[in-house]
């Protein structure tokens, strides 16, 4: 099995590492001992406190946005909307508030046991779920965390441990294109920031969140015709 990702992977500004991480496993033991692994196909950057996006937007430091303050390579997942959490790592350097939030991954193994967790038994007297539920079970951020069972006890967890449940694999080493954009759902007090592109996705492939129009908005970044398998 591949090794898994260490703090340096982390240790570089979260563009870098948002990019980096597409094509890269997200791996989950649950309490039962199943693994889920899924491959990464969207994140987003958040680059410190001079991004007026960011929870720690001017150096704001809160008990909810402590981990984003930890060393690299430290999950933060909060609650939103009062309903979903939202998977995050720490990057950068300690004591710089810089994440990347995990925003849509396509379900590699466990397929079966993400959708169960997701959406619960199958519906009536349906043997399986359907092909489009399968595809979208991690189609997300709040999906992502339902299906692979993230919640708020991975939040100030150091993920490169070998003791973590929750870590951060090479991937396959298939090439792709990445795409850049804009961020999703971001309000007001971001001002310009809210245009930066800094999502990033692999171009093309359906499992990528966010409506058509968002992601026509998005440009292919001509270098990164690359293998997820070399990060930068």
């Amino acid at each position: 099995m591949s090794q898994r990702l260490d703090t340096s992977f982390f240790a570089r500004p979260a563009e870098q590492v948002a990019s980096s991480l597409l094509g890269t496993m997200l791996c989950r033991q649950l309490a039962s001992g199943a693994p889920l692994t899924a491959v990464i196909l969207e994140t987003e950057a958040y680059t410190g406190p001079q991004d007026l996006a960011s929870h720690a937007r001017n150096g704001a430091r809160t008990l909810r946005n402590e981990p984003m303050w930890a060393k690299p390579g430290t999950g933060y997942v909060y609650f939103t909307y009062g309903m979903h959490y939202c998977f995050n790592v720490s990057c950068h350097q300690q004591g710089h508030p810089a994440a990347v939030l995990i925003r849509a991954a396509a379900a590699h193994e466990g397929t079966a046991q993400m959708c169960a967790l997701r959406y619960g038994p199958p519906a009536g007297a349906k043997p399986g779920y359907s092909k489009a539920e399968l595809a979208d079970v991690l189609r997300g951020p709040a999906r992502l965390c339902a299906g692979m069972n993230i919640g708020k006890e991975f939040s100030g967890v150091d993920l490169c441990q070998p003791q973590s449940s929750l870590w951060f694999m090479h991937g396959p080493g298939l090439p792709f294109d990445v795409q850049s954009g804009p961020r999703i759902g971001l309000g007001t007090k971001a001002g310009s920031w809210a245009e930066s592109p800094l999502r990033y996705s692999i171009a093309g492939h359906r499992g990528v969140s966010g409506s058509a129009t968002q992601n026509a908005r998005q440009s292919l970044r001509d270098s990164d015709h690359r293998s997820p398998s070399r990060g930068r």
